[in-house]
Formats: C-alpha cells, sequence, structure tokens
C-alpha cells in the first residue's frame, strides 16, 4: 500500500501524486492519497478531483490504522528486529532527493 500525503497547491499535488503513482506501479501497490492537510489550510484546497487520477482518497480507518502500524514498526526498526525495511519516506528537504525512488 503506498499512501500519499498531498500538501500545497495543484503543482505540488500533481508532483506527489506522480511520484505516489509511480512507486505504486513499481511495488504493485494498492495506491491512496491523504488530503486531510487541506482540512486545516484555508489558503489552499484538493484540486486533483478534476483530473482522471488512478487513486484513491484514504478513508479515516486506514490512516489511523497505517500510523499505528508504523510506529510500531520503527520501533522494532530501531531495536535491530526490522533491519531493511521500507516504512515511509519523508522529504528531508525541498530539494531534488536522488534517492527516494
Amino acid at each position: 500500500m503506498i499512501i500519499t500525503k498531498l500538501m500545497g497547491g495543484l503543482g505540488n499535488q500533481m508532483f506527489q501524486y506522480a511520484l505516489g503513482r509511480h512507486l505504486a506501479l513499481l511495488k504493485n501497490a494498492s495506491f491512496y492519497l491523504d488530503i486531510t492537510y487541506y482540512e486545516a489550510d484555508k489558503l489552499r484546497k484538493y484540486e486533483l478531483d478534476c483530473f482522471d487520477i488512478q487513486a484513491q482518497i484514504v478513508d479515516k480507518k486506514i490512516l489511523d490504522n497505517f500510523h499505528h502500524i508504523n510506529r510500531w514498526q520503527r520501533l522494532w526498526q530501531y531495536i535491530g528486529i526490522l533491519s531493511n525495511r521500507n516504512l515511509g519516506i519523508e522529504e528531508p528537504h525541498f530539494l531534488y532527493a536522488e534517492n527516494i525512488v
């Protein structure tokens, strides 16, 4: 399962969608968009709904379960139970990150 948390305006949303979709295709995984950021952002809104995109909006139950599992996996990874497992990708900065894919 690939969940992309969208943030920012239309250009950022398009890039974040493209990266998430690409990863989902590479991993043969289901692809979801997390649009919860826009609940608090009064300047921007989710804008990809006018395009024919190949993703579902993640529901709260899946998102809560993902966050719960991810916390435990990070702990297990920290203590050495899980060694080389991708648990998530978080941008370290707003520059090009070559090692994302």
